[in-house]
């Protein structure tokens, strides 16, 4: 097999890896916002500040944090106003300064799940993309020329993948 038969292979590899992972993305998990819940929390009469002790002692060790050219107070702008003049805000996360809402933390814990399953399915796709292509580009001629015929008819690299498992495989066994 000459350079230019695997370079489309490697190319059919690489264009299987990109429908797929398209395919993969629509899949993504989205995180759940924060704000909705404490708005939701807000209206329903379920909202709850942490403790002020808890707050004084997070900002404090937040402020001790920030270092010499840190600063808890900043220069922001103002939604909520009307005119046009920017106010000193204070920035904390929001953790804490509210209790989280429980169907926060069930959401959040939910598409923390899902999205290390989305993140094992993608780091093994664009492993099995690089294993491919190393194969196509150090495989014997023989296993080769028999895969390139079948390229346009592979529909995805799992199968690629299997197909050169197997064609090795064969040739294991023969010898």
């Amino acid at each position: 097999m000459n350079q230019k038969q695997r370079d489309f292979l490697i190319d059919q590899v690489r264009k299987n890896h990109r429908k797929e992972e398209e395919t993969l993305n629509k899949q993504r998990p989205e995180e759940p916002s924060l704000n909705n819940y404490i708005t939701a929390a807000i209206l329903d009469g379920t909202f709850k500040l942490r403790p002020t002790e808890t707050i004084r002692k997070t900002i404090k060790e937040r402020v001790l944090k920030l270092g010499k050219k840190g600063s808890l107070l900043g220069s922001g702008r103002s939604s909520w106003k009307d005119d046009d003049e920017d106010d000193d805000v204070i920035e904390l996360k929001a953790k804490d300064f509210f209790e989280l809402p429980p169907g926060y933390t069930e959401a959040y814990d939910e598409y923390t799940r899902r999205r290390a399953e989305f993140d094992k399915k993608a780091d093994d796709l664009d492993a099995m993309r690089d294993t491919l292509t190393l194969k196509i580009q150090i495989g014997s001629d023989k296993v080769l020329d028999q895969l390139i015929e079948q390229a346009d008819n592979l529909a995805d690299l799992s199968l690629m993948q299997t197909s050169l498992i197997l064609k090795e495989s064969q040739k294991q066994l023969t010898k």
